[in-house]
């Protein structure tokens, strides 16, 4: 930041102020969106992976012990019709979607899991609010990977 303010004030004089301001903000939007795809991507490793596989075409090393198939996670969008279903997806992952009358799955809450995680043990509101926000945007994250990597 210091390193910004340092720029922004020696271009003022010469009115370029407004723009290094922007290209500072997209340089910050784009390494904060660099950050959560990597987050994403390594939350997909270890979260969907093995069942998944690594790219996601439901071959992990976990598959061919489940009593269901994983999916292909790269036909999402294709199997519903040439559309992302986002708001589906999310709350699959976040293990709310399960209707009562399906069963168990074999896939975990990952909500939950990630919400333990976040949450590190703590029993005050504010980290569970604090905890609750980056749970919503981990999943939000695992979802954006998703649609990244459709067929």
């Amino acid at each position: 930041m210091r390193r910004a303010a340092i720029i922004a004030a020696l271009a003022a004089p010469a009115g370029l102020s407004g723009r290094i301001d922007t290209a500072l903000a997209q340089s910050d939007q784009s390494t904060a969106t660099q950050s959560a795809n990597e987050a994403a991507s390594r939350d997909f490793v270890l979260a969907c992976a093995p069942c998944h596989g690594q790219a996601g075409k439901g071959d992990g090393p976990v598959a061919s012990e489940l009593k269901v198939a994983p999916p292909d996670l790269t036909g999402i969008a294709t199997r519903a019709g040439g559309q992302f279903p986002a708001d589906k997806v999310y709350a699959r992952i976040e293990g709310l979607a399960m209707p009562d009358a399906h069963g168990t799955s074999e896939m975990p809450i990952w909500g939950a899991v990630f919400l333990f995680e976040e949450l590190g043990g703590s029993v005050l509101t504010k980290d569970a609010k604090k905890a609750t926000d980056e749970t919503r945007q981990r999943l939000q994250n695992l979802v954006d990977y998703l649609r990244s990597i459709q067929d």
